[in-house]
């Protein structure tokens, strides 16, 4: 993996990459993110495990240059991480966009209509990032759901504290979908994602707060 890391066009992206999260974790923390060298960056697992898997093909003389049924191997203790990473990365990246075209001039006017439409595009992705995380919201409560009574009575707390974490998750995605919707001009996506979101939220809140009284009583 550091092999590969010192090759220019890895090197490249992986400083984009950093750049990005850099980017993305200063609106979360005040302290400077630490820049671990490609090989121990655990979101990358899966690419440090195919060239392992390679590596061991070439040894035993297995010249495999190309495999069609390879698929991206994702641990299981990894999944958490890769979904939270493919999140940020698709929150990061539309970010940037936005920022990009809000700094254009309007010159002209195919300048103007380009910029409209890339405006709208960008919404329409800080849109559905935090529809998603409603909807993993909702089936993470429905797990917690079914824990309650099931553990350690020690942990009972820590499930009414997840419900109330989750609740609070689900009701800022739901701001941010929202401020978006405002300048979205297609009325067909603005009512998807208005009533997707006003189902969720009409599932999910009592449902925090059942779960949370149930702890309490248990108490």
């Amino acid at each position: 993996m550091d092999e590969l890391a010192r090759l220019p066009e890895v090197a490249e992206c992986y400083g984009q990459w950093n750049e990005l999260r850099d980017e993305l974790e200063r609106y979360y923390k005040d302290a400077p993110r630490e820049h671990k060298p490609f090989s121990q960056q655990k979101e990358f697992k899966a690419i440090k495990n195919m060239v392992i898997r390679e590596a061991e093909e070439l040894r035993l003389g297995a010249f495999t240059f190309e495999d069609t049924t390879m698929k991206d191997e994702v641990d299981e203790d990894q999944e958490e991480v890769y979904y939270t990473w493919n999140s940020h990365w698709q929150m990061a990246e539309a970010y940037q966009n936005a920022r990009g075209i809000l700094s254009v001039y309007e010159n002209t006017e195919e300048e103007k209509e380009m910029r409209s439409v890339a405006i709208q595009d960008g919404l329409k992705a800080c849109t559905m990032t935090p529809m998603e995380m409603m909807e993993l919201a909702l089936e993470s409560l429905k797990v917690i759901e079914k824990l309650v009574g099931n553990t350690n009575n020690s942990a009972a707390s820590d499930l009414g504290c997840a419900a109330l974490g989750v609740k609070a998750a689900v009701q800022g995605a739901w701001l941010n979908v929202k401020i978006n919707l405002v300048g979205i001009k297609e009325q067909s996506f603005v009512k998807e994602y208005q009533e997707k979101g006003e189902q969720i939220l009409r599932k999910t809140i009592p449902l925090a707060d059942d779960i949370y009284s149930m702890v309490l009583n248990s108490l």
